[in-house]
């Protein structure tokens, strides 16, 4: 399921019951959220924000990413070392912000 640049989406073709819902970004970790009772109609389900820092999917943040970001500190998109898998903000430069959000949750891993 793809979600707004938001976070929000709609469930379809879903019963309506108690769920374990969960969302992972491709450079973020995973976060569930328990015993969602979902009904029929529009739900809305808060999750929080994701942290950032996983350049490698691996639901992880720990040297493997930052070992990603190193050759690429300073580079944008269009230019040759440009990795936007640890562009954590997405503002299409890695720089300190991206780092500071490695750092921030590195050793940290999704549910």
């Amino acid at each position: 399921m793809t979600t707004s640049t938001a976070g929000t989406f709609e469930l379809e073709s879903i019963e309506p019951g108690t769920y374990d819902i969960g969302v992972k970004g491709d450079t973020t970790l995973r976060r569930v959220t328990g015993d969602v009772v979902l009904a029929a109609g529009p739900n809305t389900v808060d999750l929080g924000t994701l942290l950032a820092g996983d350049g490698n999917n691996d639901n992880v943040v720990n040297f493997l990413d930052l070992s990603l970001l190193v050759p690429t500190f300073g580079t944008c998109a269009g230019g040759g070392a440009y990795n936007a898998a640890v562009d954590f903000n997405g503002d299409t430069c890695v720089t300190f912000i991206d780092l500071s959000l490695l750092a921030t949750n590195f050793g940290t891993g999704g549910q």
